[in-house]
């Protein structure tokens, strides 16, 4: 009878697969955005401090015209109830879910609109 292992070796660096599928296989990965992300807001008040940080200007008024779009995206949003999470993510190999949503960008999720994309 064939060893049988569940998950990958923790203490290994690499870990061999095979698989057979008549289409071809989708891993999905349930990733908390909370734990990853910079910061999450949930007023008007909040989105305006961190959208002034993020893009460098001391009034919402002084944001060139792509930034105000994704302002105003934001603001849209958090008008439909939803909170608002920023983040960064980098191809930076100590950090292993920074570095798969950087590569693979967040897929076809149909639980949350993407405000601005990866890049």
């Amino acid at each position: 009878m064939a060893k049988i292992r569940n998950g990958f070796v923790s203490n290994s660096s690499s870990s061999s697969f095979i698989i057979a599928s008549k289409k071809e296989p989708e891993i999905k990965i349930k990733i908390n955005v909370r734990e990853i992300c910079d910061y999450v807001v949930k007023t008007k008040e909040d989105l305006d401090l961190v959208i002034k940080e993020r893009f460098y200007v001391d009034e919402i008024n002084k944001l060139e015209d792509y930034d105000l779009i994704i302002y105003n995206k934001c603001l849209k949003s958090l008008e439909d109830g939803n909170e608002i999470y920023f983040g960064t993510v980098a191809n930076d190999y100590d950090d292993e879910i920074g570095n798969f949503i950087y590569r693979s960008g967040f897929g076809k999720e149909v639980n949350f609109d993407i405000i601005q994309d990866l890049g």
